[in-house]
């Protein structure tokens, strides 16, 4: 696979086993404030996704670990990714196609909420969501082509923290 990002030092052949629940959230904060956003034109169409450092599971035995990141991210769970259509998506629920959307967001160009470098920004605060979604936002970096390693915020009063990693390949 060819990369787009020249700072980034991980091998993208084994980055999804070496995310695999090894890596914390410090970790992905480290790879994620190397790279750079795609453009916001390369984003269409389905992504299948991955989980990591879901925040709570970190707090578990490592041995633990490993063992609920496989069941998240195994085919019994409902969330398969995310489905991209020019300036606007969701997340694909139940299948791999699109065709099952749950939790809509606007895709524009932003700045990162902790280093203010330039993201693809996934935003919730969407009419078609609940407001219990609205606080949500996504920030979306490319790990290579049509891979990308993006993380989900959740905004509180006092500013957003991040509750997951995420990882969207085509």
């Amino acid at each position: 696979m060819t990369t787009t990002n020249t700072d980034n030092v991980i091998n993208m052949h084994q980055l999804p086993t070496s995310l695999n629940g090894t890596m914390n959230q410090e970790d992905l904060d480290s790879v994620f404030a190397r790279l750079s956003p795609p453009k916001i034109d390369e984003l269409s169409e389905a992504y299948q996704g991955r989980l990591y450092a879901v925040e709570g599971v970190r707090r578990l035995p490592r041995l633990l670990r490993g063992p609920l990141h496989a069941i998240v991210n195994s085919p019994v769970s409902p969330w398969k990714g995310k489905f991209i259509n020019g300036r606007q998506g969701g997340n694909m629920l139940l299948n791999r196609h699109g065709k099952r959307q749950l939790g809509f967001y606007r895709v524009t160009r932003g700045k990162a909420y902790d280093d203010g470098r330039p993201v693809i920004e996934l935003d919730y605060d969407v009419p078609e969501n609940p407001p219990s979604l609205w606080p949500i936002r996504g920030e979306l970096r490319a790990l290579g082509e049509q891979y990308y390693l993006a993380r989900m915020l959740y905004r509180t009063r006092t500013g957003y923290f991040t509750v997951l990693y995420f990882s969207l390949e085509k």
